[in-house]
C-alpha cells in the first residue's frame, strides 16, 4: 500500500544524517543487497466509513542507501566537469 506522505516529512530524515563521507549515520547495512537502510514509523490517521478516525500501526517510511550508485554517480559529475580536457594520455610529452 502506498500513501503520500509530505515531502518535508522525508527530507527532515534525510537530513538528519548530515553529510555522508562511509556509513550513513545510524542506518543498517544489508548483505545481501548491500545496501543501507533504516526505517521509520510513520504517524498516520486513516478515516473509515462515518467519522470513524484511527491512528495506522504499520505505516513506515524505508530509506535506502546504495553507497556503489553514489560512487558512479559522483564519478559522472567529475567527468562531465573535466570534460575532454582532464582525460589520461590526452597529453603526450615528446621527449
Amino acid at each position: 500500500m502506498c500513501v503520500k506522505v509530505r515531502q518535508k516529512f522525508i527530507l527532515e530524515r534525510i537530513e538528519a544524517f548530515g553529510a555522508i563521507d562511509v556509513k550513513p549515520g545510524d542506518m543498517e547495512f544489508d548483505m545481501k543487497s548491500k545496501l543501507y537502510y533504516k526505517q521509520y514509523d510513520i504517524d498516520y490517521k486513516v478515516r473509515e466509513k462515518g467519522n470513524a478516525i484511527h491512528k495506522a500501526d504499520r505505516m513506515k517510511l524505508d530509506l535506502f542507501y546504495d553507497p556503489f550508485r553514489r560512487a558512479s554517480d559522483l564519478t559522472d559529475i567529475e567527468v562531465g566537469l573535466k570534460g575532454t580536457t582532464g582525460h589520461i594520455g590526452s597529453r603526450r610529452s615528446n621527449g
